[in-house]
């Protein structure tokens, strides 16, 4: 019997590319797949556009409220697990899929048994021969990490077999599902950004381990769901969350190391690079700093979860 495999894909004012990421998921050889579609409360049509186009084939839980990334995904592993799935796919809606794809990671899964989360390589998109994702791993004493390859040609990489590593993207992993199990779901006081990597922290504390398959591809339209860097108030969430998953997971030694990491990013690379290319005329605006410094501010008040942003 072929694992089933439970495919969750979040969507939040993404119709066009919620469409195109479920277009190539109906279009992947392996079989024994459901999809469940986490629509967080969206007014852009999504829903119903998603039913006249894939009927009964998509499985739709509409949320009241825009739960974020966090416990909007969530709420679809909790829909899978009760659906009795062997393994769970967290699939960005931004993404599109090779057709192939699952294929192998699965085939990894029955070559690799002491694994349990599995990474695609994720190229950029529509650039498609660059790489975004190709592995990575957890930097400690900084509490960052690193991806390893990103924005290098593909046929430039130095990882080209399965190679274990300690991080993956949250755009795409496949996780077996007995581990949400045993490490638990998504923490929700993140919302939104390092909640998946607060989730591989834990996992990895408990023993678990990752694989990054290369020659399982997809494309990732880097920022289509949040606007990442380029909006002023992601970054809230960013710097917010980076202190969190700092306080959840570093051992106090690091703390030193990570402060100047964190303070240093700020002061030269989004004060003072940013202000810089503002005044040559490359950046709009410098809004992005008022949001940093709320997002740490409501870390040291103890607000986490979301938060209404003007």
């Amino acid at each position: 019997m072929k694992p089933k495999v439970y495919i969750v894909v979040l969507n939040y004012n993404g119709k066009i590319d919620t469409l195109e990421c479920l277009e190539s998921i109906f279009r992947i050889s392996y079989s024994n797949f459901q999809v469940i579609l986490v629509d967080n409360n969206s007014e852009d049509g999504s829903v119903e556009a998603v039913r006249k186009k894939f009927g009964r084939r998509v499985g739709i839980i509409q949320n009241k409220l825009n739960l974020g990334f966090a416990e909007g995904n969530n709420v679809g592993i909790r829909k899978a697990l009760k659906g009795s799935a062997d393994y769970i796919l967290i699939l960005n809606n931004d993404t599109v899929v090779n057709p192939n794809f699952l294929d192998i990671l699965l085939k990894n899964v029955q070559t690799h048994p002491g694994f349990v989360v599995f990474s695609p390589q994720i190229r950029k998109y529509p650039e498609k021969n660059k790489i975004w994702y190709g592995g990575g791993r957890f930097i400690w004493p900084l509490a960052s990490v690193e991806m390893f390859n990103r924005g290098h040609l593909i046929n430039k990489t130095k990882l080209k077999k399965p190679t274990q590593v300690s991080f993956v993207s949250g755009a795409a992993m496949l996780v077996k599902a007995s581990v949400f199990k045993k490490v638990g779901v998504l923490d929700k006081k993140f919302f939104l950004y390092w909640e998946e990597t607060d989730w591989e922290a834990r996992a990895l504390r408990v023993g678990m381990k990752f694989l990054y398959v290369p020659d399982a591809v997809i494309w990732h339209k880097v920022g289509a769901s949040s606007g990442g860097a380029k909006n002023p108030k992601m970054q809230y969430y960013f710097w917010r969350n980076n202190l969190l998953f700092a306080r959840k997971n570093l051992p106090f030694y690091f703390w030193p190391s990570f402060l100047l990491f964190y303070f240093g990013r700020i002061l030269f690379v989004e004060i003072l690079w940013r202000s810089f290319k503002y005044l040559a005329g490359e950046t709009k605006n410098l809004a992005h700093i008022k949001y940093i410094f709320l997002g740490i501010a409501d870390f040291c008040r103890g607000k986490f979860g979301p938060r209404e942003l003007k």
